[in-house]
């Protein structure tokens, strides 16, 4: 007989008779609680089905995954959208440069960042230049489990009422219930908040696995010498070093795992994204509960550039749909003089960011990176 294969409920129905023949058919009987097998082969693997899943959303439309696919380097693909109908979740996403809520018709005012890589954002914290680290664009989530709380109970993303109501669906999932249980203890469930945490500490475990961060784009392999850059990609890298990586270096942080952010905090006089009702008032990091200075207002935190190419729109609101243009506006919002031909070598060598998986998903450019 395969007894790991059999419930508690029928293996003890199997066991009985041995119970009552080892004890003379008589006296007490010393019951053995048997735990059910876990579905999952580790609390990462239970986070990856609790990003995917829908059920955690309030009408069970929409799940982490849909802001954050695999499939465009874990941002939104709805951005793609080619419908035409103003009402379609498509259509809001592209148009607004936002992802949509689980209603529908909800948007906020923030771009949807990707999850690649975040595992490896320092915590929230400030240092004499200033505060850096911390997940979303105003750090308000200091770590991957304080992040992975937030769309379940965001009125505008998931929009489940309460932890409560969220811990009810997952109670309603028996190979949830057993995991959780074989994972975090017998009682897990006893709390609510404890319940929820766990939740959110299984999807971190998840975000913290290599899937989120391959390492393995051009520009790994060109480090690695097992790749070149093209000339014009050459030209980009030059530029790039020179002009961007003041802010777009990771050594401070995580020195042998370049993301391409200092974690840092600028105001860059991003202008207002007009398809977005409230932008004008977004304060960005002086929204972080734990800010109190009005010098941090208008603030917002240095994304990853890894893949870049693939996680259109660009820049906290996600005003701008075109790598080429975002490039063109540090330019001028910066003042880095470069030229027409400078600004399409560094669009170039960004795109060397791309990891393999997603290489495929770029879109077309008009400049030949190639030569």
């Amino acid at each position: 007989m395969n007894f790991a294969n059999l419930t508690q409920k029928t293996l003890l129905t199997c066991l009985f008779p041995l119970f009552l023949t080892g004890c003379g058919g008589a006296g007490d009987v010393d019951i053995i609680e048997l735990q059910e097998p876990i579905a999952f082969a580790s609390t990462a693997d239970l986070g990856g089905a609790l990003f995917n899943d829908v059920n955690l959303s309030n009408t069970r439309t929409q799940s982490c995954a849909t802001c954050h696919a695999s499939v465009r380097a874990f941002t939104d693909p709805r951005h793609n959208s080619q419908s035409t109908n103003p009402n379609s979740v498509g259509y809001i996403a592209r148009t607004t440069g936002v992802s949509v809520g689980d209603d529908g018709f909800s948007v906020g005012v923030r771009n949807a960042p990707t999850a690649m890589y975040a595992a490896l954002t320092p915590k929230f914290s400030k240092d004499a230049n200033g505060y850096f680290g911390g997940q979303f664009w105003d750090g308000r989530a200091s770590t991957l489990e304080d992040q992975a709380g937030g769309p379940p109970l965001n009125p505008v993303e998931m929009q489940m009422p309460d932890k409560a109501a969220v811990v009810e669906r997952l109670l309603e999932n028996d190979n949830y219930v057993n995991a959780f249980k074989g994972f975090y203890g017998q009682g897990i469930f006893d709390d609510i908040d404890q319940a929820y945490a766990a939740m959110t500490q299984a999807i971190a475990a998840f975000e913290r696995t290599d899937t989120f961060a391959p390492f393995n784009a051009k520009w790994d392999a060109v480090q690695a010498n097992t790749s070149t850059f093209s000339n014009t990609e050459a030209l980009g890298a030059t530029l790039f070093a020179d002009h961007c990586m003041s802010c777009h270096s990771s050594a401070a942080f995580n020195p042998n795992k370049q993301t391409f952010s200092d974690y840092r905090y600028y105001n860059l006089a991003v202008p207002d994204n007009q398809a977005l009702t409230g932008d004008e008032d977004d304060q960005g990091l002086f929204e972080n509960p734990e800010v109190v200075e009005t010098s941090e207002i208008g603030k917002f935190k240095t994304p990853t550039l890894r893949n870049v190419a693939v996680t259109a729109p660009y820049l906290h609101n996600g005003v701008y749909k075109d790598l080429k243009i975002t490039i063109a506006f540090f330019n001028n919002a910066l003042n880095l003089q470069l030229s027409d031909g400078d600004v399409d070598a560094l669009e170039c060598f960004m795109r060397t960011l791309t990891d393999d998986n997603f290489v495929a998903a770029m879109p077309a450019t008009t400049q030949n990176c190639s030569e």
